[in-house]
């Protein structure tokens, strides 16, 4: 706890009292903590500003921990309920309660993301989440609005029952709704809005939707949407919300055509609100306005006639005539309008109902009936006080009573049942039982409701005027000590109104005005009318007005809506009696929405009607403070030497005598505690704050004790590295000073033997010598051949001779060698050679003559036809295996395909790039560059092969990108595949160095570069056959490799 942010919990406060109270707010809210304790109860003050304590950090902060263990948050009591529902398997209830602008929403929504967070999650369980975060949006589009208080205010209450499996995942979910404000679709107070829908609908973008509807995009066109001068609001983005609507509708599962039908009911209300009536010749009312009529008609799916029967007439039963003949009875024009409002808060009434029903269709997924525990969450409107109070307040103040009476009675009856069950004596708590008052109001018999009631379904003339004399003529209420009015307090101004009677809430006193009472209470439409909207074309409609003429359940009087509201609030009440419940109350810190603003009144007056003080008092009467003995050891054994750092023995009674030594170490009085059976209980909040200032004071030394161990062992983690360090430093000295020895006795025995296989090689040289013959061996072998030569000619010419015309089929047996000068005999027979490397075996007369005529062929050949036959036939042998190589053998081959040599001006730029004068172009080809680390990154360039080198250009600015000369090639790479990719190797450890290169170069760097890969798509062969034979022209000859693996 820290005395500059207030006290966590409120039942900590030294003095209690409102001021007290309001004033740890202001201290905790000017510090950004807007939440507090009172014992379980999570008090929220709006900061009207986004905190940065929602993210998934706090999230994990709270899944699991004691709902004391960590500071006031909406998710300790969402973890609290989820972890009481899991573990216990019993049902929950979180009431969510203030005044409107107090968060009671946001709220709720927060409340419901950390559910859906610390659930489990799996495909039909992320549905399910999904579908419950976006009824929200929903909701708040059809039963929120902007009023002078709040720019969302919810005007229904909502009740969410959430349903989960044994896992305590989530698995479906119900929505109860509680008294929508209806009258606000026809009559929004001056500077509010209606509900969101209605602009959002209006503000969408959707021309074509807007088309279908009948609408058009300007609000002002549009009579219940304009009366109350308030058409935009800033910070809502209407456009941007009904994108969020419909997103919502499509993730809970509504149907396209389900939407269609809710926003064409919405466009039907707008319609009938242009509605406009005038006076008749018989002084009877008729419809002024033809075209919202046929708008509103065609949208409810029925004729302009019926709709101006229903609201122009009304039938009623002739009872006297004994037949129950209906008569129709014209209306006037204050009736038809009345008439004509009752259908437009009915129809939006109904829709709403619709949409909850629609929705809890899609929540539903426990068809399969097994068990399901829940948790419910009550968003329910605050307590009331305005300038002028009405019907809605006099119930909303109603429901509050009765949450308040709820509260109380849930607080007494567990702070008894925990006394009992720990055995401890307490005096009783006296406080205020606000049940005299709900029954004053809700009592069957002689209550305020049932006076009501009973004045609406009397027959004759009906007014709030005959319905307030009714009060004060009851000596139930005008006797009562909470109801005042001109009868029992006339010197009161107010009360002279002859239509204000006041009630003494537990949060204060509220007055009311009856105007209105009557007509609100019986919230009635003509049958008429019904029965029209029933007669629909369309069966969303027919289903929302399901009244018949012929149905006798529907003859009797519905009930009115106090006593609907009694009803459905006595449910719930039974309901959350069921239920183990959990509170969050919400505080509006000002009414200007401001961040900064505290307004202390506002927040005493909320204070008072919240009743927190009550809560505090309750929460005091007893015990301020409770702990299991187990937890209250964990945080404070630091205090005693005997319980640090862990008790002995650890059974409960083990643990009981362990704390006993902790207050017996801080001399706490033994009037100031009590043992229970499992908890200790303390009476004054002192008592706690001496526990932790002798706490902080153990801390000191603990944190001293532990900053001593933590250097011993970083100073012996430290020495123990240095240790190591040492250790391998001399490890790696010693195999130095080994490595080097050995490398001397390795060179040295190494020197020895070379010096000793140069003397043997010397002198087995020497021995040759002397044995060999002094002349050549190679002059011998000429000669001998030659004379070989020589015979076999002489005997071929005797036989062609001989054979006259049929010389060429003559063969004859020859022994000549392979290597003939001028004739080569073997490529003529294809025949292999004996072992001495001579031919032997028959010899053909017509392949002597081919040879002869092949060697005529060749001595007759230019230089240039010369050139080109042996470039085409390098192609053959060195790329064959390749399989582009026959498209590329039968394609003409083309020395220069830039035409560098034909272009004087691209010749003159080639002068400038070569690197030596006098070098000659080759061969030149337009190529793509492939980088070494990135292929797929290619750039355009220009290959140059002359004499000397190899040159790589760009194409563009002719300037010199790489140079390789033949000295610096080790070989060619293709593949064996149709690809047109040649890689250039160069030679290992060889630096190229560009020569003679101008400032436009400076690309080429002076060190060595690696492989060149080029593409040259079809004329890969062409262009590296080319290559290989400028290369053999410096007698070098390099490395050639088809294979795939290139």
């Amino acid at each position: 706890m820290n005395a500059e942010h207030g006290v966590n919990d409120l039942v900590l406060l030294q003095d209690i009292g409102e001021s007290e109270i309001v004033e740890n707010f202001k201290i905790r809210f000017q510090n950004n903590i807007i939440y507090t304790f009172i014992g379980n109860i999570v008090v929220a003050v709006n900061p009207y500003k986004k905190l940065d304590i929602y993210d998934g950090q706090w999230i994990t902060k709270y899944k699991g921990s004691n709902i004391w263990e960590q500071p006031p948050h909406i998710y300790s009591v969402a973890d609290s309920a989820y972890r009481d529902m899991k573990e216990h398997n019993r049902n929950q209830c979180v009431i969510i309660s203030g005044e409107s602008g107090a968060g009671k929403t946001e709220a709720s929504k927060v409340f419901l993301r950390y559910i859906a967070a610390v659930s489990n999650s799996s495909e039909r369980v992320d549905k399910v989440k999904n579908q419950l975060m976006n009824s929200n949006p929903c909701l708040e589009a059809f039963g929120n609005a902007k009023t002078n208080r709040n720019d969302n205010s919810s005007r229904f209450g909502k009740y969410m029952d959430l349903q989960f499996d044994f896992r305590g995942n989530p698995v479906g979910g119900e929505i109860t709704t509680y008294l929508l404000e209806k009258s606000r679709v026809v009559n929004a107070a001056s500077g509010e809005r209606s509900f969101h829908i209605f602009y959002q609908l209006l503000r969408s973008g959707d021309d074509a939707l807007l088309k279908k509807l009948q609408l058009d995009a300007n609000i002002e066109n549009y009579a219940y949407l304009t009366k109350s001068n308030c058409n935009t609001v800033t910070g809502i983005e209407d456009k941007a919300h009904f994108l969020e609507t419909k997103a919502a509708f499509d993730a809970i599962g509504i149907d396209p055509l389900t939407q269609h039908f809710l926003f064409e009911g919405i466009a039907a209300i707008l319609h009938l609100g242009n509605l406009t009536f005038v006076k008749n010749d018989n002084g009877n009312s008729e419809v002024e306005n033809k075209n919202a009529l046929s708008k509103a008609a065609s949208l409810l799916g029925i004729t302009s006639t019926t709709i101006t029967e229903c609201l122009t007439n009304r039938s009623i039963k002739d009872q006297a005539s004994g037949q129950k003949k209906s008569i129709t009875v014209p209306l006037d024009v204050e009736k038809a309008t009345y008439t004509r409002d009752a259908l437009a808060k009915a129809l939006y009434g109904r829709l709403f109902d619709y949409l909850v029903q629609k929705i809890n269709e899609k929540l539903n997924h426990s068809k399969d009936g097994s068990k399901r525990t829940l948790i419910g969450v009550l968003d329910i409107y605050g307590f009331e006080i305005m300038q002028k109070n009405g019907y809605e307040q006099f119930v909303i103040n109603y429901c509050n009573e009765k949450l308040q009476q709820l509260l109380i009675e849930l607080t007494l009856k567990s702070e008894q049942e925990e006394y009992a069950r720990e055995g401890i004596e307490w005096t009783e708590i006296h406080y205020f039982n606000n049940k005299i008052i709900c029954d004053l109001i809700e009592s069957k018999k002689g209550g305020i409701i049932a006076h009501l009631d009973e004045e609406c379904m009397r027959p004759g003339e009906v007014s709030d005027k005959t319905f307030f004399e009714k009060l004060d003529a009851s000596a139930n209420i005008a006797k009562h000590p909470h109801y005042q009015s001109r009868v029992n307090c006339k010197s009161d101004k107010f009360l002279l109104n002859e239509s204000a009677f006041r009630l003494k809430h537990y949060a204060g006193d509220v007055n009311y005005h009856v105007e209105g009472f009557i007509d609100r209470n019986n919230d009635l439409l003509f049958k008429d009318v019904c029965l029209a909207v029933g007669q629909s074309t369309k069966k969303g409609f027919r289903e929302l007005f399901p009244e018949s003429d012929g149905d006798n359940s529907r003859s009797k009087r519905p009930e009115t809506l106090a006593t609907q509201f009694r009803n459905s609030m006595n449910a719930l009440i039974e309901n959350l009696m069921l239920k183990n419940p959990h509170y969050i109350r919400c505080i509006k810190p000002n009414s200007e929405k401001r961040s900064s603003h505290f307004d202390q009144s506002l927040v005493t007056h909320q204070c008072r009607y919240l009743g927190l003080l009550e809560n505090v008092r309750v929460r005091r009467a007893g015990f301020a403070y409770r702990q299991k003995y187990e937890k209250f050891l964990d945080r404070y054994k630091v205090i005693s030497k005997e319980t640090w750092p862990n008790i002995r023995d650890e059974s409960r009674a083990g643990y009981q005598n362990g704390t006993k030594i902790v207050l017996s170490e801080c001399k706490i009085d033994e009037s100031e505690f009590q043992f229970g059976n499992s908890k200790l209980f303390i009476k004054q909040p002192a008592t706690v704050f001496h526990l932790e200032r002798e706490r902080n004071k153990k801390k000191n030394w603990l944190a001293s004790k532990i900053r001593a161990r933590y250097l011993a062992f970083h100073q012996r983690k430290k020495f123990l590295y240095t240790v190591s360090l040492v250790v391998h430093l001399q490890a790696c000295f010693r195999r130095h000073k080994l490595r080097e020895e050995y490398l001397n006795i390795r060179n040295a025995a190494i020197v020895m033997e070379k010096f000793s296989r140069g003397h043997l090689t010397r002198k087995k040289l020497k021995e040759i010598r002397r044995k060999q013959p002094k002349f050549a061996a190679t002059l011998i072998q000429r000669t001998w051949r030659k004379f070989h030569v020589c015979i076999n000619l002489e005997k071929l010419c005797d036989v062609v001779k001989e054979a006259n015309g049929h010389w060429m089929q003559v063969s004859f047996a020859v022994a000549i060698p392979p290597s003939v000068t001028n004739l080569n005999l073997k490529r003529i027979t294809s025949r292999p050679t004996s072992k001495g490397g001579f031919y032997t075996g028959p010899l053909s007369a017509a392949r002597v003559k081919y040879a002869m005529d092949a060697k005529k062929y060749r001595d007759g050949l230019t230089a240039e036809r010369k050139a080109y036959l042996q470039w085409k036939l390098a192609a053959l042998d060195l790329f064959q295996g390749k399989s582009s190589y026959k498209n590329s053998f039968e394609s003409s081959y083309v020395a220069d395909r830039i035409g560098i040599l034909s272009n004087d001006d691209m010749k003159k730029k080639w002068i400038r790039i070569a690197s030596k004068a006098g070098e000659e172009i080759q061969y030149s080809i337009h190529c793509t560059k492939l980088h070494r680390h990135s292929p797929l990154n290619d750039s355009p360039r220009m290959a140059i092969i002359t004499n000397l080198a190899l040159y790589v250009l760009d194409p563009k600015s002719y300037s010199l990108k790489d140079r390789m000369s033949f000295e610096e090639i080790a070989g060619i790479s293709v593949s064996s595949l149709s690809d047109g990719v040649v890689i250039i190797h160069a030679e290992g450890n060889t630096l190229r160095k560009s020569q003679n290169l101008n400032a436009s170069n400076d690309c080429l760097r002076s060190s060595g570069k690696g492989d060149i890969l080029l593409n040259l798509e079809k004329y890969a062969i062409e262009f590296a056959s080319k290559l290989y034979l400028a290369l053999k022209t410096t007698k070098k000859s390099p490395r050639i490799i088809v294979d795939p693996k290139y």
